[in-house]
């Protein structure tokens, strides 16, 4: 193979192009939102159990955040309890969608780190969300 490319320089042939570099895998943040009420689900987020449950099984993590946020709307402490059964309530909705239990890791950040920046007691539908992030994946099998 080598002779070959050789003897095709030398003749002003061109040279195939080199091979294209190999695909990585990666996995971004998955969001489920969550209103009007504090505890529902938007019906556009449902969809996205279904797709973390694909991207688990695909990429293997050793362990999944689902960490809950919330808007700035009442006091921090409540705000921080909120965030903590939003992310409950997606992680149980993993398991029931197939989701390994012994590696999902609940995580609150309450209204610490908004989306949207906004004032205190704002109602931002954005920052009522809850994150599934893999951590340490594998690239799946080829």
């Amino acid at each position: 193979m080598i002779a070959l490319l050789i003897v095709a320089a030398l003749q002003g042939a061109p040279t195939p192009p080199p091979p294209p570099p190999p695909v990585l895998h990666t996995y971004d943040e998955l969001l489920i939102y969550f209103g009007p009420g504090p505890m529902d689900m938007r019906d556009s987020s449902r969809p996205a159990i279904g797709e973390a449950v694909r991207q688990i099984e695909l990429y293997k993590p050793a362990r999944i955040l689902v960490t809950g946020h919330t808007d700035s709307l009442g006091p921090a402490d409540r705000n921080m309890q909120l965030s903590a059964r939003r992310a409950e309530l997606v992680r149980q909705a993993l398991i029931k969608a197939g989701a390994p239990a012994d590696r999902l890791e609940i995580v609150a950040r309450g209204e610490s780190q908004p989306a949207v920046s906004s004032g205190d007691e704002v109602a931002e539908p954005l920052n009522n969300r809850v994150i599934v992030i893999l951590k340490d994946p594998i690239a799946p099998p080829r």
